[in-house]
């Protein structure tokens, strides 16, 4: 114990360091540098992003009411905009960035895990995040993320993945626009990749049915088409999003918690993935049908969903985390995924036997320096010839305040209630103090009341997430 204080003390006067000889400065990411200003103009703690930030998204990637005046470094033109009087006798005009669009993201931990067999570790700068993105034109915009990891394994603990990446066509009125490629669906109750909280996802996001042997989750991402679009709501306050895709669909594996049900759902996930193997399966589907999904957001009062109300002179407000508003959502979606059916005496394989919905509705607040989110899912598979659905109940509510702009506690709390096993909830406590713009020190907890004597009370079984640990992160974003 003496020594683990000690490891602690260190990661603080670590961070402490960091505090006193940082220079002041902007956070540089591409879009900061493009404009000139600080994470915060689109960010409370990033990557949670304010109501600005929103907008700007919204926007294409774009200020809300006219680039002109903000835009600090020029785009390269590529054409004339005289070429537009002549088309399609030429190529319409374009323009493509006209500084780096290139930004990094590292990241650097200690975790302390009383339960684990190492119960205390300091990882390095073993996250790093290489993120592309600009707009093309008056209407075009992209976005990627390279993501390197190092999981301290040997002796390939390196890994590089590519998780997002897409385009999006935004009509200038922003009613109707069009993102392709790899990206976050818009049906969540809150996205996986704005979370403020680190240790853990959401359980909404990531949990999948172990009875069925399905392991969709709706985050992180999909690959496929998304149409969505905005309209501002009376005097430019609040207003609508909507949305809605047809994407693949996600196949990881085993779905979490799969050997938590005893040994009839451990050994039904296993002949189902002897068989997808069997089967075969590509890299990006394991069937042949699509997924489905829609839904939409309605805000009352605030900023508008397009920036309307926002400051027209400068980018830099105080408090520009303040946007006293309610948003109510609601999201449905429908998908295919292979599975195990009983035909007679016989179990077969069938690539889309498993019909699946997910269904969410949310509350999202914002009063004064503080931020509720309160929602609830329903995930439910339904197996072909059997009778019964899979059914689970997912509650969140997560709540945070600004106590200083510099200084943001949160509290998380989640539930999950299946119909086919025990239910298990956990607590996550959460503090983010930023120590520039850009350099963000966070201290996070998992709270989870697991039994070493009762197993139905050992809710680490159900999702690894549950087990009780503490983490210091330390971000910088340049």
């Amino acid at each position: 114990m003496q020594r683990l204080f000690g490891l602690i003390l260190q990661c603080f006067v670590l961070c402490s360091l960091v505090w006193i000889f940082s220079a002041d400065a902007l956070a540089i990411p591409a879009f900061a540098r493009k404009y000139a200003t600080s994470c915060s103009t689109c960010h409370v703690a990033y990557p949670v992003l304010n109501a600005f930030g929103k907008a700007y998204k919204a926007s294409g990637y774009r200020m809300p009411g006219g680039e002109d005046k903000f835009v600090k470094v020029p785009p390269v033109s590529l054409g004339a905009p005289a070429w537009k009087q002549v088309f399609p006798k030429s190529l319409w005009p374009s323009d493509i960035p006209g500084g780096s669009v290139a930004a990094f993201w590292l990241s650097s931990q200690f975790r302390v895990n009383p339960s684990a067999t190492i119960t205390n570790e300091f990882d390095g700068l073993n996250e790093l995040y290489i993120l592309g993105a600009g707009t093309l034109g008056e209407s075009i915009s992209f976005f990627a993320e390279l993501e390197v990891i190092d999981g301290g394994t040997i002796p390939t603990g390196f890994g590089a993945a590519l998780p997002r990446a897409f385009a999006q066509y935004n009509h200038p009125s922003n009613k109707f626009n069009v993102t392709g490629g790899l990206f976050e669906p818009r049906a969540v109750l809150t996205p996986t990749r704005l979370r403020l909280m680190r240790v853990s996802d959401y359980l909404s996001n990531r949990y999948g049915m172990p009875p069925s042997g399905n392991s969709f989750s709706l985050s992180p991402n999909q690959r496929g088409l998304e149409v969505w679009g905005s309209v501002e709501g009376p005097a430019n306050k609040g207003g609508l999003d909507w949305f809605a895709g047809l994407v693949n669909g996600r196949d990881a594996g085993t779905p979490p918690g799969a050997g938590a049900f005893g040994s009839t759902v451990a050994g039904f996930n296993s002949r189902l993935q002897a068989a997808l193997a069997a089967a075969g399966r590509t890299n990006f589907e394991n069937n042949s049908n699509k997924d489905f999904y829609l839904g939409g957001n309605y805000k009352i009062g605030g900023m508008g969903v397009l920036g309307g109300g926002a400051p027209t002179d400068e980018l830099q407000q105080a408090d520009n985390f303040v946007d006293n508003s309610v948003t109510v959502g609601a999201f449905y979606y429908r998908g295919a995924a292979p599975t195990l059916v009983t035909r007679g005496s016989r179990e077969e394989f069938v690539r889309d036997g498993n019909t699946f919905h997910r269904v969410g509705a949310k509350i999202d607040a914002s009063i004064g320096k503080g931020n509720i989110l309160a929602g609830v899912q329903l995930n439910r598979d339904k197996i072909e010839n059997i009778s019964r659905n899979f059914d689970e109940i997912i509650t969140l509510v997560e709540a945070r305040y600004v106590l200083y702009p510099w200084l943001i506690p949160a509290v998380r709390f989640e539930n999950l209630n299946p119909n086919f096993g025990k239910a298990f909830y956990r607590w996550t406590l959460h503090s983010s103090t930023m120590i520039r713009a850009n350099v963000r020190l966070s201290i996070e907890g998992v709270v989870s009341r697991n039994s070493k004597t009762d197993p139905l009370r050992d809710f680490r079984r159900f999702d690894s997430g549950n087990d009780t640990r503490a983490q210091f992160r330390l971000d910088f974003a340049y």
